[in-house]
């Protein structure tokens, strides 16, 4: 299933950046176990490192298939499970900062990387507008961890 969900995602036109190619295979990797949450986050966080000290703090890409993925494989609770422990090991990371030893923020509201999980709940509210499954979905699971 994750499979499926990974090559189809690959196909994506708006998915075709380095960073989103490898995003969708460590998604894939984390819901086929073949890494752990705590690997799946180290690992997006090592991807977009150099994109984000070069300013490009727009994780759009990243949260789109991470929701795309909840939407595609359904209910599954050890999925959902495993993808908000990820989201919750991204919050543990260490700050990312600059050559002056700065956080690195995204530039509409300030939000540090790792920390604060940047633009997700903003993106999560995007992608759940107008699908309620998938926020249905995800929600009791979202609240039975504190990010």
């Amino acid at each position: 299933m994750a499979e499926e969900w990974a090559t189809a995602a690959r196909r994506n036109s708006d998915w075709q950046r380095s960073e989103e190619q490898a995003a969708i295979t460590i998604i894939q990797h984390l819901l086929e176990r073949k890494i752990d949450p705590q690997a799946a986050a180290a690992n997006l966080a090592s991807t977009y490192e150099a994109s984000l000290r070069n300013g490009d703090t727009d994780l759009w890409f990243l949260w789109t298939a991470f929701f795309n993925a909840i939407d595609h494989l359904g209910n599954n609770i050890n999925n959902l499970e495993r993808l908000v422990q990820m989201i919750r090991c991204v919050s543990k990371l260490p700050d990312l900062t600059d050559e002056h030893g700065r956080a690195i923020t995204t530039e509409s509201n300030a939000r540090i990387f790792w920390r604060d999980v940047p633009d997700f709940a903003f993106y999560f509210r995007e992608a759940a507008l107008g699908q309620l499954e998938l926020a249905m979905s995800i929600l009791p699971v979202l609240k039975s961890i504190q990010l």
